[in-house]
């Protein structure tokens, strides 16, 4: 059996179209060391059925379910967690389409007691990314500021991220440090540290989700590593019906008070109710 070295985990519900051309981008990497845990909060059979037409790749792919009990994110981030064989861990979202040099970048920078951060992404209008076929992915052709220029506006920022070249990466990378963020659409830890916070809080609901586990990171002792010129990947724009301004201003104040706790543990993730001296999941 093939050493799995890292796990992907793609968080997905109901966009099997977006899920697709983010597989494509998995399937072009340029190293195949790692594998693909869809973790699926609650899809239909049509999700189902466009992973088991995958499963027949070089790259293990895993679908870990649960039934719809809406925005319950967190929760099957947790499971999928707890199914990963790798020792470390890529979280992202089903319609972030990596470059092919994506999974490489993040094991050749990754560090102890670190954890890579990818930051805001680029956002590609739905009228673009519908039309796109999984030949411009493979071929990388959707990854060339020149291409998207053509077909989108393209601001200075957007292009110098996708144009940087290796040697000006880790001064643009270092110029864009924020101590504790941690984005769902691409950042990376150490599989290990993310048990020993006990993983994802399942109170968190749209809107600062991903940004909670990095502040607990941070006060389990582990160092932020922003990559935002290194790592590079495309997000397919789409409706969020799922919003709750409600919710955000709850989730704010939580973050807000995680910030000053400098708490690592909940005792709302893998081990529910339980310190972390209790037996793992």
């Amino acid at each position: 059996m093939k050493s799995v070295d890292t796990t992907v985990v793609i968080s997905t519900y109901n966009a099997p179209d977006r899920l697709e051309k983010t597989l494509w981008g998995y399937r072009s990497q340029s190293v195949k060391n790692f594998e693909i845990v869809v973790a699926d909060d609650g899809s239909t059979g049509e999700t189902r059925r466009l992973i088991k037409r995958y499963q027949d790749s070089d790259i293990p792919l895993h679908h870990v379910w649960h039934e719809d009990d809406g925005f319950q994110k967190n929760r099957i981030l947790n499971k999928a967690l707890c199914k990963a064989k790798g020792q470390y861990c890529i979280f992202t979202d089903g319609d972030c389409v990596p470059r092919n040099d994506f999974v490489e970048t993040h094991q050749s920078l990754r560090r102890p007691n670190q954890f890579l951060a990818i930051g805001s992404h680029i956002n590609l209008p739905t009228e673009l990314h519908e039309g796109i076929s999984q030949d411009d992915v493979t071929a990388g052709r959707v990854f060339s500021p020149q291409w998207l220029a053509d077909r989108m506006e393209l601001g200075w920022r957007e292009q110098l991220r996708l144009g940087a070249s290796s040697r000006y990466q880790p001064l643009l990378n270092f110029s864009t440090h924020r101590p504790t963020v941690f984005t769902g659409n691409g950042s990376s830890v150490w599989r290990e540290a993310a048990m020993a916070i006990n993983g994802f809080d399942e109170r968190m609901r749209y809107g600062g989700e991903d940004k909670d586990f990095g502040i607990r990171l941070v006060a389990y002792g582990l160092r932020s590593r922003m990559c935002k010129f290194s790592l590079i990947c495309l997000h397919l724009d789409h409706p969020r019906p799922y919003v709750d301004p409600r919710m955000l201003r709850t989730n704010r104040k939580h973050l807000w008070r995680m910030r000053w706790q400098r708490t690592y543990w909940t005792n709302h993730g893998i081990r529910q109710n339980n310190g972390p001296d209790s037996e793992a999941a």
